[in-house]
């Protein structure tokens, strides 16, 4: 088969993009992709479904006593803002990323993180997104610190180029979604044009926040100063290109939601009766369950095991122990 001549996460964008359309009651609808080492990898939740494949919503109240909705220090923005999409989002991409630093090392070099929602991230969530990454940065130390004191743990906001500028008003002036120019950037998804899709058709913009970037915060009374573009736009054709998706045995069937074993420290599941599979720590990919045994017959001998199920599953919401911000 033809591989196409462009990173996955090109195609993840654009995907992406296409599946956060908000529903007729107006709300915001977000995805999350989460890349360690240049590659991406699908994370599973607490319920064995992907945390790719979830789309998060606004007015979800089944997070507002998350550490994401306020925490010491929040801004006055975030604590009226408790429910957001990013809240959600934000709680979840934490606790799967617990998970896979418990079962598969905290030893990252660099992870990645990305927000798609057609509006670009407001300013409360833009604060939250921030705390994500510090947060995230507690997990993985060899990621905190490289050349010039700068962590690699960035997190990217992709959102719809059809927006007048990069950055624009919303809740009655009283906030800005999106980001400036300099933190915006106007990226041509080469997946877009591989389908047909030409102009602004083809655009979206992304917005980043890393430990150099800044906040990202727009006063909404600076807005007039922000021009039309973030351009001229730059393709996102050599975008990571390796995937770390957890497998299914056959490219149309998914099988069952992957599970916890302790007894072989992995997750685990199963397509057929008979057949049953489990993820490689080692090689990160899955493998028949027979196989597995064959290699690790005394379980998966991760230096971070976990002992119990409810250790796999993280911290509960709320009780998550992160610094406040300053």
């Amino acid at each position: 088969m033809t591989q196409p001549g462009y990173g996955q996460a090109s195609q993840n964008r654009f995907d992406d993009l296409a599946a956060v359309v908000p529903d007729v009651r107006g709300q915001t609808w977000l995805k999350v992709r989460v890349y360690i080492n240049n590659e991406e990898v699908q994370l599973p939740m607490a319920d064995g479904s992907l945390l790719s494949d979830r789309i998060f919503k606004s007015r979800d109240k089944s997070y507002e006593s998350s550490s994401f909705s306020t925490w010491p220090g929040a801004s006055e923005d975030v604590k009226q803002t408790g429910i957001e999409a990013e809240v959600g989002a934000c709680e979840e991409t934490y606790q799967a990323l617990w998970r896979y630093a418990t079962t598969h090392g905290s030893d990252a070099q660099r992870v990645d993180f990305e927000f798609t929602a057609v509006n670009g991230t407001c300013n409360p969530c833009k604060e939250r997104i921030e705390y994500l990454r510090e947060s995230i940065k507690t997990l993985f130390p060899s990621a905190q610190v490289t050349r010039g004191e700068r962590s690699r743990v960035t997190a990217r906001a992709n959102y719809s180029a059809a927006l007048p500028a990069s950055a624009v008003p919303g809740r009655g002036d009283l906030t800005t979604y999106g980001f400036a120019p300099g933190q915006a950037e106007l990226r041509e998804s080469a997946a877009a044009v591989a389908a047909g899709l030409t102009g602004r058709d083809a655009l979206y913009y992304q917005g980043t926040l890393s430990d150099q970037s800044g906040s990202g915060l727009v006063d909404p009374q600076h807005l007039t100063q922000i021009p039309d573009h973030a351009g001229p736009a730059r393709t996102d054709r050599s975008s990571p290109s390796g995937s770390l998706r957890t497998p299914s045995p056959t490219s149309s069937d998914p099988g069952n939601p992957w599970q916890w074993s302790n007894d072989r420290n992995t997750h685990v599941s199963q397509t057929t009766p008979e057949a049953w599979w489990a993820m490689d720590p080692a090689q990160n990919k899955a493998i028949p369950l027979k196989e597995f045994d064959r290699r690790y017959p005394g379980g998966y001998p991760s230096q971070v095991a976990s002992s119990s199920t409810a250790q796999v599953q993280g911290p509960s919401q709320g009780q998550v122990q992160r610094q406040g911000r300053s």
